[in-house]
């Protein structure tokens, strides 16, 4: 009984929890990640669910993959991954497989770096990659405009670069 609500459950709404989950990671394999873990949650604490209404079940089914996807979001592997890519991103690196076997020394070495840096760029880095602030938030929160924090970020990030071939790492 429980497995056949469950399957009509994912039958009636996996497109829409994916969408959900793909629209706010940005990323497909995170995405069907986020909608087994919806599932699985929702398998897990079914009966609870069981008399709610159609519209009630389709929203709780949203906020549960809201949730997932957020939690995933604040996870620091996602953070460290996201500084990397985007360094990397600013770094232009040719090969995808270069990438990956460096992915886990350049976590250590950016984070190094950027505790190396000194204010404001230290902290613009923090706010728009570890605490994932909006550049308008880091604007607002700062009480300055938001081209500043864009002027400012492109230098932090021109600064680690820098710093980071002065250590040795070309092909960061």
């Amino acid at each position: 009984m429980r497995e056949l609500f469950i399957e009509q459950l994912v039958k009636q709404y996996i497109r829409l929890v994916y969408k959900i989950c793909l629209d706010l990671l940005g990323n497909v394999q995170d995405a069907e990640e986020q909608v087994q873990e919806t599932f699985l949650s929702i398998f897990i604490h079914s009966e609870r669910y069981k008399n709610l209404s159609d519209v009630e079940l389709k929203n709780l089914i949203c906020k549960i993959a809201l949730n997932k996807c957020k939690d995933h979001l604040k996870s620091k592997e996602t953070r460290m991954r996201r500084i990397t890519d985007a360094i990397n991103e600013e770094m232009d690196c040719d090969s995808d497989l270069e990438r990956e076997a460096l992915k886990q020394e350049e976590s250590q070495e950016i984070l190094e770096t950027i505790n190396e840096l000194k204010s404001p760029y230290r902290e613009i880095l923090n706010d728009f990659y570890i605490k994932q602030m909006k550049i308008d938030e880091i604007a607002k929160v700062k009480r300055v405009d938001s081209s500043i924090i864009k002027v400012q970020l492109h230098r932090a990030r021109e600064k680690i670069k820098q710093k980071i071939l002065e250590k040795g790492g070309e092909h960061l």
